[in-house]
């Protein structure tokens, strides 16, 4: 009887597991402001635009940063960002001069993230645009 409790529970967690993967299908990331390595006292503003079938409420992104292109990446928050309608979120936060940023989508208890997204890094300066 125990073991058959036990199967059962493992049942609907992998099955709960499965549909939250479902949505999403890929992350990508880009810079939507203010993030350079000369801004050192103003916010940054990371866009996040994800591909898949529908988004609803529950679908969540977590925005992580790192001091080089391989890692380790860590949350900036801990607050999940909310996609909308369209599959985007913007996570504004103080600027962090030379990081690289990723974002992924929040853990469903597996313990493995379901998509990452690309890897996106600061430059060193930003060019004024001349004629």
């Amino acid at each position: 009887m125990k073991r058959l409790l036990v199967a059962c529970l493992l049942c609907v967690s992998f099955g709960e597991v499965n549909a939250a993967k479902a949505d999403i299908s890929g992350l990508r990331v880009q810079f939507a402001g203010g993030c350079h390595s000369e801004n050192t006292t103003a916010g940054c503003v990371v866009r996040v635009a994800a591909t898949g079938d529908s988004f609803e409420a529950s679908d969540q992104v977590i925005v992580m940063s790192s001091s080089g292109k391989n890692g380790p990446f860590r949350p900036i928050s801990n607050r999940a960002r909310e996609l909308d309608e369209n599959g985007t979120a913007r996570a504004r936060f103080k600027n962090i001069p030379g990081a690289c940023f990723r974002a992924q989508t929040r853990e469903n208890g597996d313990d493995s993230p379901d998509v990452v997204s690309n890897t996106i890094c600061e430059s060193g300066k930003v060019l004024a645009v001349t004629k």
